[in-house]
């Protein structure tokens, strides 16, 4: 059954004894429509929110938002994607969709501003924006040119949580590489341990008092790191039957994500594939004291 209230609340409740698969859910959402008619027009932000409550599974809450307006945007990005994955390290690149609208193909870039900004969960010691050069437009500096003009389309401006560009570039057409600019905005986390608490960012243009912004959610997936040993590139000598060397005495184990190894995971093992009869592997004098209430220490020969 559907249900309209005037608070513009949109209900979908399933038949008593029937049950909705997670396409029909996604089918049900891909039809819901909004227009805004009438004058005069209340122009701004809507905002809507979606909430799965699925029987004992834990509430899903989805925002979205749309903005009204009674002439198109400065940009826009159809089928463009609100939220996405980030995966741990790489360089992202935040929009490859994004538009112009109203300046259109012929239009002029002067006097406009493009950015991307971090708004919402913002950590100062991981969270980089990076404006990154194509085959479609350079940097020289901080000035960025258009593939093949003579004269810089705009100065970069890069302060915390912000990368901006500021346009200058009086040519007509230039609104046509609007795409092309954008799709050098890029999102990177230095972070071996990222918080993955979301990020949102906003993707915008101004230009004459006029301001779009496009904003979207980037999920931050952590990698396990792996934990790894290093030790110099040496060869060993052993001479027989004399006192035990210490294969791995520059050993140094680092991990990312951690600095203590707890019970009950496997802390270390040590294989020795190629040993003969007469080899032995064993614990000697150390600096470390090995507690045997700590850790339980077995060798296998």
């Amino acid at each position: 059954t559907v249900k309209e209230e005037r608070s513009m609340t949109v209900r979908f409740t399933p038949q008593t004894n029937t049950s909705i698969s997670l396409e029909d859910a996604s089918e049900i959402l891909r039809c819901i429509t909004f227009n805004s008619t009438g004058t005069p027009t209340r122009v701004g932000v809507r905002s809507f929110l979606l909430r799965f409550n699925a029987g004992d599974h834990p509430v899903s809450d989805t925002k979205v938002k749309v903005t009204v307006d009674v002439i198109p945007p400065l940009i826009f990005a159809p089928a463009f994607t609100h939220s996405v994955l980030y995966k741990e390290g790489q360089m992202m690149m935040l929009n490859s969709k994004v538009s112009s609208g109203r300046i259109g193909t012929t239009g002029s870039l002067q006097g406009c501003e493009i950015w991307a900004e971090v708004t919402e969960g913002y950590a100062e010691d991981q969270d980089e924006l990076h404006f990154i050069g194509s085959r479609d437009c350079t940097l020289q500096g901080n000035s960025v040119f258009l593939a093949g003009a003579k004269a810089a389309v705009g100065t970069l401006t890069k302060r915390n949580a912000k990368v901006s560009m500021k346009c200058e570039d009086k040519t007509r057409g230039a609104g046509g590489k609007l795409q092309q600019l954008f799709k050098c905005f890029h999102y990177l986390n230095t972070s071996k341990s990222p918080s993955t608490h979301p990020r949102t960012i906003d993707i915008g243009m101004s230009q004459n008092g006029s301001l779009s912004v496009i904003q979207m959610t980037i999920d931050i997936q952590s990698i396990d790191d792996m934990t790894t040993v290093n030790l110099p590139k040496q060869l060993h000598y052993y001479i027989a039957d004399s006192k035990p060397i210490f294969p791995f005495g520059s050993a140094d184990v680092h991990d990312d994500d951690t600095e203590i190894f707890e019970a009950p995971h496997s802390f270390l093992r040590v294989e020795m594939p190629s040993a003969s009869g007469n080899d032995v592997l064993n614990l000697s004098g150390s600096d470390v004291v090995i507690d045997p209430a700590s850790f339980e220490v077995t060798v296998q020969s």
